[in-house]
């Protein structure tokens, strides 16, 4: 029998645990992909957030999250839903895919820490801290160099297998591990149906989001009130935005996701004037394991009030 390497064996405890794809990354950073980032957040693109400002040694350097980091195992979960994305026109609002069952910060914690536990047991001597989109970390640049996915002209990271119906998470490991090769720089050609299709022209060039103009910021990170200006191009929309992704044709390949399967938020299904009128209990409690609470509850009832003037003038 031909033993397992180390990176085989990795790769299928990772696979045992549900993960849809995983590669193999070296711990050391991207100069310049950090170099892109640090001109994005100098421009203000990153709008209000400013966390995204923080934590600039540890983006540049993962290795500061573990003493004695050599390697990070990136992992992606599928979380495709078949149901339609987009509901515009109609009187329930539009909640961007990822949102519409539990949290996949709390399902990826669950995963990582099966993860560590199972690699722990082959390995004892092992080290790790796992990253779930909380770290000051570059994960797209990481799925890149561990050959799990390229990156797309909408600035979102795409799969062969599963398109860009992706969330990604991380396993920073003291495991000597040899890196996969990385995927190709981008394989989207001439093709600019994302750019064409953003209804707020967040996506002024290839590969470059002004945030401060995506939907999925203004209803999500934006705080207090939305510009009128900037209202119109909202549509629908109450939470996030999939337009530039339903578009990609790269996501023909979509199929539906069975780490997410069967878990839906009723808040998906209510209508403008129920969101409209959410309490803030209800809205806690049908939020409580859900990305739906990032925007908070004043955050929904605005972006609903504005969905609803929005169809009304359709």
């Amino acid at each position: 029998m031909i033993p397992y390497s180390q990176e085989s064996l990795v790769k299928n405890i990772a696979r045992e645990v549900g993960f849809d794809a995983v590669g193999i990354a070296g711990i050391e950073p991207s100069l310049e992909s950090d170099r892109m980032f640090d001109r994005w957040i100098d421009d203000g693109r990153h709008g209000e957030m400013r966390y995204l400002s923080g934590g600039a040694d540890k983006r540049h350097d993962p290795g500061l999250l573990l003493e004695g980091a050599k390697s990070i195992i990136c992992t992606a979960l599928n979380y495709y839903d078949a149901a339609p994305s987009d509901r515009e026109g109609e009187q329930e609002g539009v909640f961007a895919m990822y949102a519409r069952g539990r949290d996949y910060h709390a399902v990826f914690s669950e995963m990582l820490s099966d993860m560590s536990e199972r690699l722990s047991a082959a390995f004892p001597r092992m080290k790790s801290v796992a990253c779930v989109d909380t770290q000051p970390i570059s994960e797209r640049d990481i799925a890149i160099r561990s050959g799990v996915a390229w990156l797309g002209k909408n600035t979102c990271v795409i799969s062969r297998e599963f398109g860009s119906w992706i969330v990604l998470g991380e396993l920073i490991t003291s495991l000597d591990l040899s890196p996969d090769a990385p995927a190709a720089q981008s394989l989207c050609g001439s093709c600019t149906r994302c750019i064409d299709a953003c209804p707020t022209g967040a996506l002024e060039e290839p590969y470059s989001l002004d945030a401060r103009r995506c939907i999925s910021y203004l209803t999500i990170e934006k705080r207090g009130e939305i510009p009128s200006e900037q209202r119109a191009g909202i549509g629908g929309h109450v939470f996030g935005c999939d337009i530039c992704q339903n578009v990609c044709p790269y996501n023909r390949v979509a199929k539906p996701s069975t780490a997410f399967s069967g878990e839906s938020n009723s808040l998906v299904t209510m209508s403008l004037n129920e969101l409209v009128g959410i309490s803030d209990s209800d809205y806690r409690e049908l939020t409580r394991e859900s990305a739906i609470n990032r925007c908070k509850a004043e955050g929904l009832r605005r972006n609903a009030r504005i969905a609803r003037e929005n169809l009304r003038r359709e």
